[in-house]
């Protein structure tokens, strides 16, 4: 099993400043090429940043020129859709879009369920990793399942996400998680629950691999909360942000 070197702000003020950080511009974004999207409130419309100048990230609103080089990538997020969902609000779905924002295309199918905004590319772009969740009415009632759903992209002839399969459950949770893929794409790390050596719970960085199912606890670090996990490109190290809990 790979042995992980964490990288940890311990200041609180740094820590904060940090998590703020990688809350708007995920971990892989500063690949060359690499294209996330933003909401651009003050032009109502979705912006990308792109990583197309040795690495650094520029703003740019949907409709420049993004091509690179004539290749085209495409982003993927969540819009709201109009199936109720049994806890009385809307069902979502995922889309993808070309980085000039000229066309949209639904590409889940999954009417049942809530799609989140911040699904993750895998680096290869062959699957995609979202927080979901949907409801079924069970003898207990009113039963919520949720957490981080991986599913294959399927693509049409010229590169453009047309679709998503084998959509399942990999790792389950209550809430949204932040999670980031190993650079081989054969593992997810994220922010699980743990003992905090006493009788409550506390927030430790994991490590899923996708081919056995296994998660491994890579922090195990009583007495502390931690978040936001990203892997370097080597998959060497995680950073992550921690706080006494």
């Amino acid at each position: 099993m790979t042995k992980f070197n964490a990288i940890i702000h311990v200041d609180a003020a740094v820590a904060f400043v940090a998590c703020l950080g990688l809350l708007a511009l995920p971990a892989n974004a500063a690949v060359v090429g690499e294209v996330i999207t933003m909401w651009d409130a003050l032009a109502a419309r979705h912006a990308v940043m792109s990583a197309n100048n040795g690495g650094s990230l520029q703003h740019l609103i949907c409709g420049g020129d993004l091509s690179h080089g004539g290749s085209p990538r495409y982003f993927v997020d969540s819009l709201t859709g109009d199936v109720y969902l049994l806890d009385g609000y809307l069902n979502s779905v995922l889309v993808a879009s070309d980085e000039d924002c000229a066309e949209t295309v639904v590409i889940s199918s999954s009417p049942g369920m809530r799609f989140s905004n911040l699904p993750r590319w895998s680096h290869g772009g062959s699957r995609i990793a979202v927080y979901a969740e949907s409801w079924d009415v069970t003898e207990d009632g009113l039963v919520k399942t949720s957490g981080i759903y991986v599913a294959d992209v399927t693509r049409d002839g010229t590169g453009r996400p047309v679709g998503i399969s084998s959509l399942h459950l990999v790792i389950p949770s209550p809430g949204e998680i932040l999670v980031s893929w190993s650079g081989d794409d054969q593992r997810i790390a994220y922010a699980g629950a743990a003992s905090n050596g006493g009788d409550g719970l506390q927030n430790d960085i994991w490590v899923l691999d996708l081919a056995s199912g296994i998660s491994i606890n890579a922090t195990n670090s009583p007495g502390f909360n931690e978040d936001h996990p990203a892997f370097s490109p080597v998959d060497d190290r995680i950073a992550f942000i921690r706080r006494v809990a």
